[in-house]
């Protein structure tokens, strides 16, 4: 039988609809970005290995279903270090839980997570994981944010943003490979890296730990998280964007206080390596001014809201967790190792934290006393100069580690130098071209 063409047209159509359907239906059923958890079978799509393709989508699609009355925010450490299933919570704490640490999240990304996840069910907590590089004014990381969250910065409701990014995520070429993926990675002993449904990043680790990992780490630290192209530049205000940090992070301390949320800090605790690189680098006075200013400004919220302060741990520095000793040589890692590498720790030194947070205490589980130091306005001082005798401590018993992250910093931060040095020179001539006033 020969069709004619408005037939052949009519079934080539059709045929393309079931088709596209099939594959729609496909990936809605397996969500392999974790985006509606209709259909949730063990063994079949409950591990999410693609959750991180799009992080922020898929976490802020998440908050909408899952609905947590307690929040982990922080960046990457806090995305794959803090478990929201630790024991420290007990059976009254507030549930659900959900960690919504996204990489390399800045203050404003932090702030607008909050907002969205506020509008989709009041919390009653956050546990607010705290890094110096986020606060960093120039570090423009924001990840589109504003187009997946229900609200706007101002408050108001923006009922499409639920349809962002749709499309992609059930009719492309990538959705059907995530699929696949998803459906062949469902053994939690055999993949590397994966997410749960709260949110928290599970990752098995390296099967060796040697320090060139680290030091690798530091040296991408200097050339793209503390000083981010094109300006290369630290500071917690940028004139020319009129991003303001401490003004961001003091209008969500004060939310916090207004909703009588039970928020509670942790400076995150990078190797000790890193803390070398933030005093090669010339920011170790950034870096106290902006433990100095988180006390102070949540202090002076609690005054203005009538309140007792939120505690503020600081876990970083030189403690018995952060000084590890890294090998030169590569070396079997048996679970014993706090980090991947010199950024990330393990869940096994967030579990440490959390008890510290948490006021918990593990039978199996012991903290080491100079892990995790409260903060206050009275401390804060005596505690700086702590830091600064443990890292000459450090400096002298680590002298050869030390050495090594001096050397593999040289370079970038040359590069950091020039790019500073030509940004002032043409400042400068700016400067002299314009005309005086007599």
């Amino acid at each position: 039988m020969k069709l004619s063409n408005s037939a052949y047209v009519r079934n080539f159509l059709l045929s393309t609809l079931i088709f596209v359907g099939v594959i729609a239906s496909f990936n809605f059923i397996v969500d392999p970005y974790g985006l509606f958890r209709i259909v949730d079978i063990e063994g079949f799509n409950t591990l999410k290995p693609e959750f991180n393709r799009n992080l922020i989508h898929s976490k802020t699609a998440a908050i909408r279903y899952v609905k947590p009355e307690s929040i982990i925010l922080g960046t990457s450490r806090a995305n794959q270090g803090y478990d929201p299933d630790h024991p420290g919570w007990g059976d009254e704490a507030p549930y659900p839980r959900f960690n919504l640490g996204t990489p390399a999240a800045n203050i404003y990304r932090m702030y607008r997570l909050v907002q969205h996840s506020q509008s989709v069910q009041p919390l009653k907590q956050i546990i607010f994981a705290l890094d110096f590089f986020s606060f960093n004014a120039y570090r423009a990381n924001d990840g589109g944010i504003d187009s997946y969250v229900d609200v706007s910065y101002e408050g108001k409701p923006q009922p499409f943003a639920h349809l962002k990014g749709l499309f992609p995520a059930f009719i492309s070429f990538d959705a059907i490979s995530s699929s696949f993926k998803t459906i062949g990675d469902q053994d939690l002993d055999k993949v590397q890296s994966t997410y749960f449904f709260n949110g928290f990043q599970y990752k098995a680790g390296r099967a060796y730990q040697n320090r060139v990992h680290y030091l690798r780490g530091c040296a991408r630290f200097v050339k793209s998280v503390y000083f981010p192209p094109p300006r290369r530049l630290y500071d917690f205000y940028d004139a020319q964007t009129q991003r303001d940090s401490f003004a961001l992070f003091r209008e969500l301390v004060s939310m916090a206080y207004t909703n009588q949320i039970d928020l509670r800090f942790a400076i995150n605790p990078p190797h000790a390596y890193l803390m070398e690189v933030i005093s090669r680098a010339n920011i170790w006075d950034k870096f106290e001014e902006w433990k100095r200013a988180l006390v102070d400004i949540n202090e002076e919220e609690a005054a203005r809201h009538n309140a007792e302060p939120y505690p503020i741990w600081d876990f970083s520095g030189y403690n018995s967790v952060t000084t590890q000793e890294i090998p030169d040589e590569q070396t079997l890692d048996t679970g014993d190792f706090y980090y991947h590498e010199a950024s990330h720790f393990k869940a096994l030194a967030g579990d440490m934290i959390l008890d510290r947070v948490l006021d918990y205490q593990d039978s199996e589980r012991e903290v080491p006393d100079d892990f995790g130091v409260r903060l206050t306005s009275e401390s804060i001082e005596q505690h700086l100069a702590q830091i600064r005798a443990d890292r000459r401590f450090y400096r002298r018993t680590h002298a050869e580690e030390v050495n090594d992250v001096k050397e593999v910093i040289e370079a970038p931060l040359k590069l950091v130098r020039r790019v500073q040095r030509g940004a002032r020179e043409n400042q400068n001539t700016l400067e002299e071209s314009l005309p005086t006033e007599d």
